[in-house]
């Protein structure tokens, strides 16, 4: 039985073989990092466009949702529909005449005292806007009503919502009077 042995290549050799490879090697990492930097920046921006529509739609949704209690409101003289809106617990509520901050059930109960007194008004959402931080929402708006077509007066309104399965549950509700401008 004849045994064939190979030689081992010497260090120079290897060098000499390989040297070409380097270059080719560099290149191939270089190519990979840009690669991976264009989909790091595509992926930002991507997501930045994924916020806006969050936003957008969570803008929609909570606009809906309000129209719909204050139309029921308005025209049924009935705050359920609004108190409806809220989380079962850890709530707060606030307005100029609430005496100051109402929490939980005591909000509810203020709120649900409005019923049989609420003037049939229109009215109209004006401004509204959302800030979102997660499953949070940050809804802010004015109301103007009229009475016949004659302004009977403006609310500026701050909402604090958490999603909910596929809607939004009130946390905070804050409504108060504009100041009056200034006469100058």
């Amino acid at each position: 039985m004849a045994t064939t042995t190979t030689p081992r290549p010497t260090r120079d050799a290897v060098d000499a073989a390989n040297k070409g490879a380097r270059p080719r090697m560099l290149i191939l990492a270089g190519v990979i990092l840009a690669a991976l930097v264009a989909l790091i920046v595509f992926a930002a921006v991507s997501g930045s466009e994924s916020a806006a529509e969050l936003e957008a739609t969570a803008l929609e949704e909570l606009v809906a949702q309000e129209t719909e209690v204050l139309d029921f409101y308005f025209a049924q003289s009935d705050s359920s529909t609004y108190v409806g809106m809220y989380a079962d617990s850890d709530v707060t509520y606030i307005d100029p005449s609430s005496g100051g901050v109402l929490a939980d059930q005591a909000a509810k109960d203020y709120l649900l005292s409005f019923t049989g007194f609420i003037p049939p008004f229109t009215y109209e959402i004006v401004d509204p806007a959302v800030n979102l931080s997660g499953d949070t929402a940050i809804f802010t708006f004015n109301v103007e009503m009229f009475d016949g077509g004659a302004p009977v007066g403006v609310w500026n309104t701050t909402q604090i919502h958490q999603r909910a399965g596929n809607g939004w549950e009130m946390i905070h509700a804050h409504w108060s009077n504009p100041a009056p401008t200034p006469e100058g």
